[in-house]
């Protein structure tokens, strides 16, 4: 059963592989030609790519058919490695992370905005050249991302059927580690996120109505290299905190020194150090609460009864409830 099952599993690879080239090879390039010496660089290079997998696919198929000790020796060195500890547990839960980016970013080429030059080109505005080799490398790569997504969904479906009795055995969902996995690729997710908008300059004013802060080009220098420094020093304690999460109070401890460290450091890296800090606040409009709170000196009780009467006409103060006011 074992057997088969590893043998179903590479030679369906294999066979969604040669469908995969053949699209690849049969979309039309620019000239309307779909002659082989007339596609362009890119496509023959996702061809290539394509090609040496479905080869090595075929390959294994192969060797499961014809040679048995092979296979087993295979299936023997899964299971040494996985069912040990919780790896099978982890290597599940980031499938099922993988399979989720997979489809969202297969479904994002289905939507018709990200192809629409009106809505792209006020988005992009600041990189839209950029968006737009982006946009045909995506379109190149589109058939080898729904069969990476097919290939994540069939080696769930394997681990399932394969080590069955591993997922029913008491105590194998581990909620910390379920919990943790969640945590961190949520993290790796949301950060991808933030830089992709932070490298193409994407103007959120358009995304999200209301949003008025923007990307700004700063010239790069020496001083930038300490943002290296406390990317891994940031890393470092999130790390030391994920593995000890019974340490609560001096995860707090180390979060808050954390965010204080990063904000003089990003002073430093500006070449201001705390005035920088203290600039920020002081030259926004943000400063608002502060002056409320400092100029009219109101009765903390008040702020709480009394506060929309007050304050509730003011444009941040009326964002807020009272507890920044009173803090």
């Amino acid at each position: 059963m074992k057997r088969t099952l590893y043998q179903a599993y590479l030679t369906l690879a294999a066979l969604e592989g040669v469908i995969v080239l053949w699209l690849t090879l049969d979309v039309p390039s620019i000239e309307g030609s779909t002659a082989l010496l007339d596609l362009p660089t890119s496509r023959l290079a996702v061809s290539a790519v394509t090609l040496v997998l479905v080869i090595l696919f075929a390959c294994l198929a192969l060797m499961s058919f014809l040679n048995r000790r092979w296979l087993e020796r295979v299936m023997r060195w899964l299971a040494d490695r996985l069912i040990p500890g919780d790896r099978l547990l982890i290597l599940t839960l980031t499938l099922l992370g993988g399979l989720l980016v997979s489809i969202a970013l297969c479904m994002l080429w289905q939507l018709p905005a990200f192809q629409d030059y009106r809505w792209y080109s006020a988005i992009f505005k600041d990189s839209l050249h950029l968006y737009e080799v982006l946009l045909v490398a995506y379109e190149r790569i589109y058939p080898l991302l729904v069969w990476g997504a097919l290939l994540i969904l069939q080696s769930l479906a394997a681990l399932l059927i394969n080590f069955w009795a591993e997922y029913r055995r008491e105590g194998f969902w581990d909620w910390q580690i379920v919990s943790k996995a969640i945590l961190v690729m949520g993290m790796i997710g949301l950060s991808a996120i933030q830089w992709v908008v932070l490298a193409m300059r994407i103007s959120m004013q358009k995304l999200i109505p209301g949003w008025y802060w923007d990307v700004n080009l700063r010239p790069i220098s020496a001083r930038h290299l300490f943002f290296v420094l406390l990317l891994a020093v940031s890393l470092g304690l999130v790390t030391f905190i994920l593995r000890h999460p019974r340490r609560v109070m001096l995860g707090l401890l180390i979060l808050i020194g954390l965010g204080y460290l990063l904000q003089v450091g990003f002073g430093l890296i500006e070449g201001s150090g705390y005035e920088y800090v203290r600039m920020k606040y002081a030259d926004s409009k943000h400063r608002s609460y502060a002056l409320v709170a400092t100029g009219e000196s109101p009765q903390p009780l008040d702020v709480i009864r009394q506060y929309e009467e007050k304050y509730g006409w003011k444009m941040f103060p009326g964002t807020k409830p009272p507890g920044v006011v009173f803090l």
